[in-house]
């Protein structure tokens, strides 16, 4: 796997196109009504989520940040000790803060989202192909599987992503350098593997040092740094979008459907697509 990534930070070269959050929404996010965000930005404030300050009970005096001089990212991510400790935040907890955004979401909007927030570090999501074992901090996936075969909706299929994301509790080079080997490896995996895939959704924190990703087959971008504690609304506007959004706009290609076909005692999974 860990050549796998290093190869796909190869292909892309020395430096990843950055845009500001509002190039970014403007060009691959669904719109989103500025009084809906504005409704559930205040029923989280109602929730005690959050204050004028902030989200309310983060602890960023306790995980300070670590600048180092910067080295480029060259399809090597070197590794730190204390980089590799995950952050199990309240951000995708059942009952943490993006979860509330998507409750708040529908409340807005009056149709439920298709999306599910989900975090499992330690544990892989289920593959339908031997290319399996993808393991990420947070992930989005959607509520009706994707997946085809007898274990389809029995247990979280990385067929099921929608956006995926890597959290570090400090900042400094290896660490983000880490998150961005394993985010572009994860979504390049994502996107090899499932032939009804157009594009998917990336998010990495280091301390609070947020970014947006949007990863297609042809492109790949990323918001500038965003701050998690000051730049919240553009974090509800994300969360929100992609609650919002149709199974299309969410980088599920309709006209492609997945098959499974057997072959003797193996089993591969195809994409059919569809015509007229």
């Amino acid at each position: 796997m860990e050549e796998v990534r290093n190869q796909a930070l190869y292909d892309l070269g020395p430096r990843i196109p950055e845009v500001s959050f509002d190039q970014f929404k403007a060009a691959v996010l669904l719109h989103v009504d500025n009084a809906k965000l504005e409704q559930v930005y205040d029923a989280l404030k109602k929730d005690g989520e959050l204050s004028d300050e902030g989200w309310i009970g983060f602890k960023f005096d306790k995980a300070k940040s670590q600048r180092v001089r910067r080295v480029p990212v060259q399809g090597q991510a070197e590794q730190s000790g204390q980089g590799q400790v995950r952050q199990r935040s309240t951000l995708c907890r059942r009952k943490g803060r993006i979860p509330r955004v998507l409750e708040h979401t529908q409340e807005a909007t009056g149709k439920p989202p298709l999306i599910t927030f989900s975090s499992t570090p330690s544990k892989g999501l289920k593959s339908e192909d031997a290319h399996g074992g993808y393991i990420a901090d947070i992930n989005a996936l959607l509520v009706d599987t994707a997946a085809v075969g007898d274990q389809a909706g029995k247990e979280q299929f990385e067929c099921d992503i929608v956006m995926t994301g890597e959290f570090k509790k400090v900042v400094n080079d290896s660490d983000i350098d880490d998150n961005i080997s394993k985010l572009v490896g994860n979504i390049n995996h994502l996107m090899g593997s499932d032939p009804t895939r157009g594009f998917a959704y990336g998010l990495t924190i280091e301390h609070n040092d947020t970014r947006f990703w949007f990863c297609s087959r042809s492109h790949i971008f990323v918001t500038e740094q965003l701050d998690l504690q000051k730049n919240i609304k553009d974090v509800i506007y994300f969360v929100m979008a992609l609650g919002s959004a149709s199974k299309e706009q969410l980088g599920f290609d309709p006209t492609v459907r997945r098959i499974k076909r057997s072959s003797g005692s193996s089993k591969h999974l195809q994409g059919q697509v569809l015509i007229g």
